[in-house]
């Protein structure tokens, strides 16, 4: 413990930003076989933070801009929730008491803190708690920081608040899991302690998770948040409500990108009701967002939108007009199932983007096939049609 804060002390000096920022950018392994006299035998954990420096120069700029901030380890900088993710979900909870029992790298915790009297951050790692104890002054924070885990917590709270808990996904062996029985703590144990402290919780999942078996396991699911950020499943989050029990828990597919968001709402009855047309009829194709995909939204998304859906399992678009405010990209279809030579043609520039959807080849083989890099306004989407035939259509984004 006296080497992390002895550690902390000096990355979070003058001096030790100096180098920190200094040395941004360098090569690592060149860092660690000719260390700057000046790190004082803190080289491993000054390497550890430019690795982790770099990790967290998208998804977290505020806080390698802000004075004084000392990342964690690279692993956990790298499994830390996005600045935009954390800022998308401290809107779902307010109240008197937050209670963030995974705290890990803090940066939900300091969102939520935004929309709480009190919050309450509890994290099994010491040297996570130390690092958060810091960085949270850098931030102008109060927020109570408990060394312990999660169960051990809630075994001795007393009272009732809101909780956020992120279940580690990782094994012992350091594999990724996604199951609530795989991670840590398993969420599923906690329940009948939830169901007498909570209020509500929000509980963070892999993007991996099956949503319809968590629905089962969770029992208490009001609602269900498929977040995506620039078109790439982040998080599935869901949220408990312990005052009532819903039947049809609604589910929320979210997708930020570019200061836009676009939002899609259904339920699996919707889904289970929905009888779309099939066909490829039309002048204009569209691709959901991962997020209407992950959720399985699949024959939802054309009934509520009047598309024709491509094939049963080909998750893919058509309609005659173009349809406004879809959830996901529009393409205006300029070639229905050119020829080699007319595709040598079409992209004669070399340049070209190329989807596939249930299709047997993978558009990275298609794209070496055709000598394409990924540029331009065309793109290729090759895929299986309602009679099984293999087509390839040819398009420019004209939304999304």
């Amino acid at each position: 413990m006296s080497s992390t804060i002895s550690a902390l002390s000096f990355l979070s000096s003058q001096e030790g930003q100096r180098l920190l920022r200094k040395y941004e950018g360098a090569d690592i392994h060149q860092v660690l076989l000719n260390p700057p006299k000046e790190l004082r035998g803190f080289e491993k954990e000054f390497v550890g933070q430019l690795v982790a420096r770099k990790k967290a120069s998208k998804k977290l700029p505020g806080w390698i801009s802000t004075p004084g901030i000392v990342l964690p380890p690279p692993l956990s900088t790298e499994q830390a929730s996005s600045a935009i993710a954390a800022e998308y979900k401290k809107k779902l909870l307010a109240g008197e008491l937050l209670v963030d029992l995974t705290g890990g790298t803090g940066v939900d915790s300091l969102a939520f803190s935004e929309q709480f009297e009190k919050t309450t951050y509890v994290e099994a790692d010491k040297e996570l708690c130390s690092i958060f104890a810091h960085n949270q002054k850098q931030f102008g924070k109060q927020i109570e920081v408990i060394y312990q885990d999660a169960a051990s917590f809630l075994d001795q709270f007393q009272g009732r608040a809101h909780f956020y808990i992120d279940p580690a996904r990782r094994d012992e062996r350091h594999k990724k899991v996604f199951r609530f029985a795989d991670c840590s703590p398993d969420v599923t144990l906690l329940l009948q302690a939830f169901e007498e402290k909570a209020y509500q919780v929000l509980v963070k999942a892999s993007p991996l998770i099956d949503i319809k078996m968590a629905l089962k396991d969770l029992k208490w699911v009001e609602t269900v948040y498929v977040l995506s950020i620039h078109n790439e499943c982040k998080e599935v989050l869901f949220l408990l409500d312990f005052a009532r029990r819903v039947a049809k828990p609604a589910i929320h597919c979210i997708n930020i990108a570019s200061h836009k968001k676009h939002v899609f709402q259904f339920d699996f009855d919707q889904e289970g009701e929905s009888n779309p047309e099939f066909g490829v009829d039309g002048d204009f194709l569209y691709d959901p967002n991962s997020s209407i995909l992950k959720a399985g939204a699949f024959k939802r998304v054309a009934s509520q939108y009047g598309l024709q859906k491509v094939a049963r399992n080909t998750h893919l678009y058509c309609s005659r007009k173009e349809v406004e405010h879809f959830p996901g990209r529009i393409f205006s279809i300029l070639h229905r199932d050119p020829s080699k030579l007319q595709l040598k043609e079409i992209f004669d520039r070399g340049e070209g983007h190329v989807v596939t959807k249930n299709y047997p080849e993978k558009a990275e083989a298609i794209s070496k096939k055709l000598g394409l890099k990924p540029d331009g306004k065309l793109y290729l989407f090759a895929f299986r049609d309602v009679e099984n035939k293999r087509r390839i259509f040819v398009g420019e984004k004209v939304s999304g």
